[in-house]
């Protein structure tokens, strides 16, 4: 038994002096290795930086620049032909489109001042309209990018849940079943 270990050592032994010139820079390879993924996961675990501004400058004069505040005004009471064009409904139906969804769209001031809800209708018809792209319609309404895309995500979700029982009633199968019998019944 103890030969035939002593032969594993001299075999083991030779293999490592056939791969000693190779060693270090393996060695060496593994520690950085170790080191890199150690520093990964350090970067994982250390707090985000504290944010450089509250609100953008370029955001903070929203009132005054945006599209909502300085275009829509002049084309609710002026131009409604203009309106029609850039909103793809009249300024009576955005109103009527506003009342429906202005409940769910209405967010709590809290902290900051919110985005009116009408504001957040706008932005979305607006995008959905134009096909400008999120940053485009961030711009115009002086909102940050990830703060358009999801006003119109959740504009997008209220006007389905509002809009899809009144337009898109759902029939129940007895009522196709009977449709089906009596097709000039529901004509």
């Amino acid at each position: 038994m103890a030969a035939r270990e002593s032969d594993e050592m001299t075999e083991l032994t030779a293999e490592m002096d056939v791969c000693a010139p190779y060693d270090d820079s393996l060695l060496n390879l593994l520690l950085l290795e170790e080191y890199c993924l150690l520093k990964k996961k350090k970067a994982l675990l250390e707090l985000p930086s504290p944010r450089r501004w509250w609100v953008r400058p370029i955001w903070e004069n929203r009132k005054q620049e945006s599209e909502f505040h300085t275009a829509m005004p002049l084309l609710m009471n002026g131009d409604t032909e203009y309106f029609q064009k850039y909103y793809r409904m009249s300024s009576e139906k955005f109103e009527e489109l506003h009342s429906l969804v202005e409940g769910p769209l209405t967010k709590l001031f809290v902290v900051r001042e919110p985005i009116p809800s009408r504001a957040r209708l706008a932005m979305t018809l607006r995008y959905m309209a134009s096909g400008m792209q999120i940053q485009d319609v961030a711009m115009a309404f002086r909102v940050g990018i990830s703060t358009a895309s999801n006003i119109i995500h959740e504009t997008c979700k209220v006007l389905w849940q509002v809009l899809q029982p009144i337009f898109l009633k759902v029939r129940c199968r007895q009522q196709k079943d009977v449709n089906v019998l009596l097709p000039n019944l529901f004509r």
